[in-house]
């Protein structure tokens, strides 16, 4: 996949649906052990949703970047959750990074994942180092722009070192302490673990991945 046209955002969103199904389990698990242990429904329910509403959500967007940002608008609907909201701004804001282009080159998929991001981070108040799904996003973004510079029209190996980047962030995020929601609240006790948001953020820059290499 050299771009991400229509058609190619249902694949994605096909995909984000089929991983967040097979995950559901251990994104449970995770957020029992830190929070409320509702992450892997919610995460289920928000793109089985999205998955669902495809044809409906294709039929009134001129172009993937007004895809992505419909998805968004649903999620933010269906998923009143914290991570619901979150994800729901993300996509929103990152659909319209991209919007008015037939499709997403290497380029756009880095800008889309550095508005992703920032759009959490301005939402969240959180930052880069506060053991968050941004430890995350944000490698991935960077990997992917720097990517992107080398082989501009290689999608897949973009995305693909975008998920190397965001596979580094959640290791290197179990390091940390949490410094916001009910993670925080167990505080010392937080180092060495899992964010379960952090997770789920490395299952959407792989549903994006494997849609591309496949």
């Amino acid at each position: 996949m050299k771009e991400i046209g229509k058609a190619e955002t249902a694949v994605i969103f096909g995909k984000l649906s089929e991983l967040m199904r097979q995950n559901k389990d251990e994104l449970t698990r995770l957020d029992a052990e830190l929070g409320d242990g509702d992450l892997g429904m919610v995460m289920e329910k928000a793109f089985t949703l999205i998955d669902g509403k495809t044809a409906e959500i294709q039929a009134k967007a001129e172009d993937p970047g007004k895809m992505f940002a419909l998805a968004g608008m649903e999620i933010g609907k269906n998923a009143p959750s914290t991570m619901g909201t979150l994800l729901a701004s993300g996509f929103m804001k990152a659909g319209k990074a991209v919007s008015g282009e037939a499709a997403i080159n290497a380029a756009g998929m880095a800008a889309f994942l550095a508005a992703f991001a920032d759009a959490i981070a301005a939402l969240g108040g959180a930052r880069r180092g506060d053991k968050t799904v941004l430890d995350v996003l944000y490698p991935a973004a960077e990997a992917a722009r720097a990517a992107a510079e080398k082989t501009p029209g290689d999608l897949a190996a973009v995305l693909a070192k975008a998920l190397e980047g965001a596979e580094k962030g959640l290791e290197e995020g179990r390091g940390l302490q949490a410094q916001h929601g009910r993670p925080a609240i167990f505080r010392e006790k937080t180092i060495g673990m899992t964010d379960p948001g952090s997770f789920a953020g490395v299952l959407i820059v792989r549903a994006f991945y494997e849609a591309a290499a496949g």
